[in-house]
């Protein structure tokens, strides 16, 4: 929607790639956080061997992708970068002796909020006939009304910070003794 709304229909082709490559971030992101980890225990050895395994098994999905195009190619990068990502957690719990269900305990709260977000906003993607500004706008507020309906569901302490931090209290200030 937000290709249609910001950059007009001829962008359309693009709509494809773009959802691949944001799941692509989004699993690539879940991988990075034990690179520093092993440079700071010593073993910067393992991320060249991670490396070595990404290389091993990018390489021939992207052959295999470019077969279908753009489309092809960011969908193969999407499709190996979760069990790529998985594939570093599993050696970082080895490595740093963090038990694998600690690790994955600890990915909770963004893995349910960003289900939360896609439940909600998928009836108005795919449901509503509306033109695209508005469809856009919907999906954003159903968006956000998943977002907090998650983190509510997941934790109401989190929740309970968060809307502190969004709507401060402030304190109200009586007039005493007016002169």
């Amino acid at each position: 929607m937000i290709v249609h709304v910001v950059f007009g229909p001829q962008w359309g082709p693009t709509i494809v790639p773009l959802e691949a490559l944001a799941l692509y971030a989004a699993f690539r992101a879940l991988g990075l956080g034990p690179h520093d980890a092993f440079r700071g225990i010593g073993r910067p050895d393992l991320l060249v061997r991670l490396s070595l395994l990404r290389l091993a098994v990018v390489a021939p999905a992207l052959l295999i992708g470019a077969g279908f195009g753009i489309d092809g190619v960011s969908w193969a990068q999407a499709i190996v970068a979760l069990p790529l990502a998985l594939a570093m957690q599993v050696v970082a719990s080895k490595m740093l002796a963090i038990p694998f269900r600690q690790i994955l305990y600890a990915f909770r709260p963004a893995l349910t909020v960003s289900l939360g977000v896609a439940i909600a906003m998928a009836p108005v993607r795919v449901w509503l006939v509306a033109p695209e500004p508005t469809r856009l706008a919907l999906a954003i507020v159903a968006g956000l009304l998943g977002a907090l309906i998650a983190l509510v569901a997941i934790d109401r302490r989190l929740a309970g910070e968060v809307q502190r931090l969004l709507i401060p209290e402030v304190p109200v200030r009586l007039a005493v003794g007016a002169e």
